[in-house]
């Protein structure tokens, strides 16, 4: 069975744009549309600023093998938790069409990309 998710991926360190990139070739799923990477003026961050990217995705693995493979992206990139920079942060915000991280879901960033998310060609 296909599954279809809206995630997000950021970054805020200098390294920001090349870090999204691999992060972008290392997903193993089916991009069906993606936003241009953006910096959200809106986001009141006390960190350095997020470059963002929302993307609309399909994949035939479950929710939980799909959050372990972007976590194992993340930790692959140079992600470190105990740490305000941020090498990249990969999340699932709609899974099958439900919203499952509220939070992410709500915040200026995220909805500037979806509202910037390009439609999809139909066959």
């Amino acid at each position: 069975m296909e599954h279809t998710a809206i995630i997000s991926l950021g970054s805020n360190v200098k390294e920001k744009a090349t870090i999204l990139s691999n992060a972008i070739k290392l997903l193993d799923v089916n991009i069906l549309s993606m936003t241009q990477p953006y910096i959200d003026p809106d986001d009141n961050n006390e960190t350095a600023p997020y470059l963002n990217v929302v993307a609309l995705i399909e994949t035939a693995h479950s929710y939980e093998s799909t959050r372990l493979r972007f976590k194992d992206i993340e930790t692959q990139l140079g992600r470190d938790r105990s740490k305000e920079a941020v090498a990249i942060d990969i999340d699932i915000v709609v899974w099958n069409n439900e919203i499952v991280r509220t939070h992410d879901y709500n915040r200026p960033y995220f909805k500037r990309g979806l509202t910037n998310l390009p439609p999809i060609a139909l066959p």
